[in-house]
Formats: structure tokens, sequence, C-alpha cells
């Protein structure tokens, strides 16, 4: 398997920053966001060593395993294994390790005390030169930083070599979140839909029922019947408003004559 060594740290004047990075991390201008991955929350003892997940949009997988160490003089070509600290007295820590762009499963990670110390051997050089540099070790918008080429990690030699690894996901390297759906529109009442508008049934359902046999008009039948159904009536009102005096005079005159004739029949 390939990786990428890298190594984060400060120096007796500078803070933290990216020393050693992949060369395709630098492309993709990602330091910044590699050293906010690793930060000074992490730390191993011996045997241990972290395990980030990482994702970067124009990368794709950057996961990387490292381990978190304390600088010494001997790491400046010094015969001293004496802590280097900062200007204000506090340790130098670095975080040295690989970067991987292919990711295992949790299962098959397994990582060795010796694939590390390859990564250490190939910072080494790198720190000596940041920390001799001080103060002129310019951190621009681009970062300053030295590249690392890929190596083949080493076998290691026994199967008690392996580090314990704290298996944690990037809190800022991860896959941007899906989209979220469209929110639901309401649809307005006047938009909803209406009630399909259901014609009222006919006056004349038997007369409609014998339509198709007739072949005749439906308009023209509804015209007849409704001028019927008027003349009808009109008749009806005439009959009921005709003044009755001509029956009445009818009966008082034949009244009149049987009274006559009563008187007639008396003499």
């Amino acid at each position: 398997m390939k990786a990428w060594p890298f190594l984060i740290t400060k120096n007796h004047i500078r803070g933290f920053s990216m020393v050693t990075i992949p060369e395709f991390l630098q492309k993709a201008g990602a330091a910044h966001e590699v050293v906010r991955a690793c930060s000074n929350e992490f730390q191993s003892g011996a045997g241990e060593a972290i395990y980030l997940k990482g994702y970067h949009e124009s990368v794709g997988v950057v996961d990387m395993v490292f381990r978190v160490v304390q600088g010494t003089e001997r790491m400046l070509g010094k015969d001293s294994d004496a802590i280097l600290r900062d200007d204000v007295r506090r340790p130098i820590p670095l975080y040295e390790g690989l970067v991987l762009t292919e990711r295992l499963p949790d299962e098959q990670l397994h990582f060795t005390q010796v694939q590390l110390d390859a990564a250490h051997k190939a910072v080494e050089g790198d720190f000596r030169t940041f920390w001799e540099a001080g103060s002129d070790w310019k951190v621009s918008r681009d970062w300053k930083h030295i590249t690392s080429d890929a190596i083949e990690l080493p076998v290691a030699a026994a199967t008690g070599d392996k580090l314990r690894l704290h298996i944690k996901e990037s809190p800022n390297l991860h896959p941007p979140a899906p989209p979220s759906p469209p929110p639901l529109r309401e649809v307005p009442p006047a938009a909803q839909a209406l009630p399909k508008f259901a014609p009222p049934e006919s006056p004349l359902p038997a007369l409609e029922k014998d339509l198709p046999k007739s072949g005749m008009n439906k308009t023209v039948v509804f015209g007849v019947v409704a001028a019927v159904a008027i003349g009808a009536a009109y008749l009806a009102y005439r009959h009921s408003s005709k003044p009755k005096t001509k029956q009445h005079g009818f009966v008082q005159r034949v009244g009149q004559e049987r009274q006559t004739a009563d008187i007639h029949r008396n003499l």
C-alpha cells in the first residue's frame, strides 16, 4: 500500500503549521483543512496511533494515520533527548504520520510501529528545516510547506508490532451533506380542484328515455312541452278568474218564474 508522509508541528516562535504535506493536497489547497483536522486534542501513548477518516471535495478520501510525539533535540541532530519547548516553555508536539487515499474496512485497518517510523524518518529533515527557520518560515495564503512523495509501506516483522488504533471521524474533512428536498408548496384555495359539476336530473325522465327511439331533438321536445304547460296554466287561470254574473242571473230568473207560477196556482 502506498502512503504519503506528513508533518504538522510548531517551532519555538511560530504556531502550528503544515510543514510536510503530500503534493496532491497542496495542489488542492487542503493544507489548512488538514491542520484543523489534526488538532491538539488528539493524544497517543506508547504503542498507539490515531486513524482519522477524512474526505476532501477535490481529492476524495483523505485518511490519516498518525501519532503525537514530543520533539527532542535529537531530531535537530544533537546527542540529547531533551524536550523542545516554545517561547513560553510548552513542549513541542509533532503530528507525524501517513496520508492514505484508499479506505479499508475497520477490521482490516492494521498499522505498525515500523510503518510510522518510516514516516518519521521521511519528515525528520523537514522538521529541522522548519525549526531553524524560526520566524523566517513565512506563512502565505498558499501556506509554505514541503511536499512529500509516496512511499511503499514496509511490512512489520512481527505481529506484536501492530499499533492500537483510535479510529475517529474528521470534524471538518467530510463529504458534503446531501441537498435538502425542496419545501412543499401549499396550494392556495383558489387553485384547489373544484368538485365536478353534475347536471340536475331532468324533470321528464320518461320522455328523455324515449328520445333515442323517436330521434327527436331534446330542445324541440322540451320547448313543446313547456309551451303546452304554459297554455294549460293560462287557461286554468282564465277559468278561475272569469266573472260568474251570467250564471247568477240565470239562477235568479228561474227562481222568479217558479215563484210566479206558484202565485197563479194559488189563485
